[in-house]
C-alpha cells in the first residue's frame, strides 16, 4: 500500500480535477440548453417539469460529448500543479521516472475508456431517444409524437405492418397487431400472409403467437390458425424504426449496415460504427499528446506549454470533424477517416512522451 502512495495522489488528484471541469463545462451546457428552450417550455402548463426531464435524460449526452475535454484539462491542471510545486522534481529526485508517474495517469484513463464504451452501448441509445421526444415535444408546445399508429416495414420479399407494444426497444422488440405480406421470390405475386395478435423477434427469427396463415392455392383462399409459429428472418425488422446511430448500439449498427442499399447512408453509418470503437481508446490518447506539456522540470514557460497543449488538443478536434466529413462525404474510407487521426497523434503522443526529461 505504501508503494502505491504516489499511484493514488495522483488519481485522486485527476479525479478532482476531472470532476470540477465537468460540473463546470456541464453547467455551461445546461443554462444555455435551458435559456434555449425557456421560450417553448413557458408557454406550457407542464413546461418546467418537461424541460427539468429532458436536461436529466440529456446528461449521459453530455457526458460523452464533454469528458474529453474535462480530461485533457484535468490532466493539464494535476501535472502543471504538481509541476509548479517542485513535486516531480522531488520525485525524480528519489529515482521516480517521470514514465511511472505517468502509469497511473494512463491506467485511469483506460478505465474511463470501458466506461464511457458501457454507458455508450447500454444506456446512451435509450436516453438519447427519450431526450429527443422530449425535445421535440416541448418545442411542439406539448404535442406529444402519435405512436398508436402503424407501422410498416420492408425486408427482402416480406412486409411488415404492425403497432408498438408500448416503448419498449430491446434487442428482443414485441410488437402486436402484427401482419406480415410475403411474396414470390421475384417480389410480384402475393403468396402468403401472417396476422398475429403479438410477436417479437429472437436471434435469427421472428415468433408469432397464435397466428392466422392465410394462402392461395389454385386460386382459392385457404386460412389455418397456427400455435407459436417462427419465421426465419436474419435482422431484427423492427428496430427499423430507429435508424438513428444515436438510437442505436455497435450491434445494432451493424445489422443496418447490412440492409442498407443507399451507398450514402451506408458511409454514414459506417463512419458513426468506427467513431463509437474510438470511444475506448480517446481518453488514453488525449493524455499521451497533452501529459507531456504538462510534465517539466522547469518552472519557466508553463503558460507557453499549456497553450501548446490547449493548441494540440484543438488541432485534433478540427482534424478529426474535417477526416469524419471525408469519410460521410466517400472522399475516403469510413476507417481510414475515423482511425488516422487518433493514429497520428497517437504517434506524435509517443514521440513527445519520449522526449520528457526524466
Amino acid at each position: 500500500l505504501r508503494t502505491g502512495l504516489l499511484d493514488f495522489d495522483i488519481i485522486l488528484t485527476l479525479l478532482k480535477y476531472f470532476l470540477i471541469t465537468f460540473s463546470f463545462l456541464t453547467v455551461i451546457y445546461l443554462i444555455f440548453t435551458a435559456f434555449e428552450l425557456w421560450k417553448f417550455a413557458g408557454e406550457l402548463s407542464n413546461g418546467v417539469n418537461l424541460l427539468l426531464k429532458y436536461l436529466f435524460f440529456l446528461l449521459p449526452f453530455i457526458y460523452i460529448q464533454l469528458v474529453p475535454s474535462a480530461l485533457m484539462i484535468a490532466t493539464l491542471a494535476t501535472f502543471v500543479i504538481k509541476s509548479r510545486q517542485n513535486e516531480v522534481i522531488t520525485w525524480t529526485a528519489a529515482g521516480r521516472s517521470v514514465y511511472r508517474l505517468l502509469f497511473p495517469c494512463f491506467v485511469l484513463m483506460i478505465f474511463f475508456g470501458l466506461v464511457n464504451w458501457e454507458l455508450q452501448e447500454r444506456l446512451l441509445p435509450k436516453t438519447n431517444q427519450i431526450q429527443e421526444n422530449l425535445r421535440t415535444q416541448i418545442r411542439s408546445k406539448g404535442v406529444a409524437a402519435n405512436k398508436d399508429g402503424k407501422f410498416w416495414i420492408s425486408s427482402d420479399n416480406r412486409i411488415y405492418t404492425f403497432n408498438l407494444q408500448g416503448d419498449k426497444r430491446d434487442s428482443n422488440q414485441r410488437v402486436k397487431n402484427l401482419t406480415i405480406f410475403e411474396f414470390s421470390s421475384d417480389s410480384l405475386e402475393l403468396q402468403t400472409i401472417y396476422k398475429s395478435p403479438e410477436a417479437i423477434w429472437e436471434k435469427d427469427k421472428v415468433k408469432l403467437n397464435k397466428a392466422e396463415k392465410i394462402t392461395w392455392t389454385d386460386g382459392k383462399i385457404n386460412s389455418l390458425e397456427v400455435n407459436n409459429s417462427e419465421i426465419s428472418e436474419q435482422f431484427n425488422p423492427f428496430i427499423s424504426l430507429y435508424k438513428k446511430p444515436s438510437y442505436l448500439n455497435t450491434q445494432e449498427i451493424k445489422r443496418q449496415i447490412e440492409n442498407i442499399e443507399s451507398d450514402s447512408e451506408k458511409r454514414n453509418y459506417e463512419t458513426v460504427l468506427e467513431k463509437k470503437y474510438t470511444t475506448l481508446f480517446l481518453p488514453f490518447v488525449i493524455t499521451l499528446f497533452t501529459a507531456p506539456f504538462a510534465l517539466s522540470l522547469q518552472r519557466k514557460g508553463k503558460v507557453v506549454t499549456i497553450g501548446y497543449a490547449v493548441g494540440c488538443w484543438l488541432l485534433f478536434m478540427g482534424i478529426t470533424s474535417a477526416f469524419e466529413q471525408f469519410g460521410i462525404n466517400g472522399y475516403i474510407s469510413p476507417k481510414f477517416s475515423v482511425w488516422s487521426p487518433l493514429l497520428f497523434f497517437s504517434v506524435a503522443g509517443t514521440f513527445l512522451v519520449s522526449k520528457v526529461k526524466t
